[in-house]
């Protein structure tokens, strides 16, 4: 129930935006496209997985950034651009393939 209400949450601010470039954020991962193959098949990947890859591909969406994974997959979906940068656990060596300098352009 509470999914339904952010997911209708976003859908409506992306279809009302009158912005020149939309940005969304979301702490899980917006689609099982998303996944990392580390986690390929994992019965757990819907506790921090949406499926929302067709309105993704659909949407005026320029950047989808997100997290939650701690891997970093950066994938377009439609003419979005899915981004994540996540530090994870550092302990753990998650953290190899953050990149501090990381950034959107959004002059495009």
């Amino acid at each position: 129930q509470e999914h339904a209400k952010c997911r209708a949450f976003i859908e409506k601010a992306v279809s009302e935006s009158q912005a020149e470039h939309i940005v969304v954020a979301t702490h899980h991962v917006p689609s099982f496209q998303l996944v990392s193959p580390d986690f390929k098949g994992s019965p757990i990947n819907g506790a921090f997985t949406a499926e929302l890859g067709n309105f993704i591909a659909y949407s005026r969406i320029d950047y989808w950034i997100y997290g939650h994974s701690h891997r970093n997959i950066d994938r377009i979906i439609g003419n979005t651009q899915c981004v994540s940068n996540q530090l994870g656990y550092v302990n753990h060596g998650e953290s190899e393939s953050f990149d501090s300098k990381k950034c959107i352009n959004l002059m495009l």
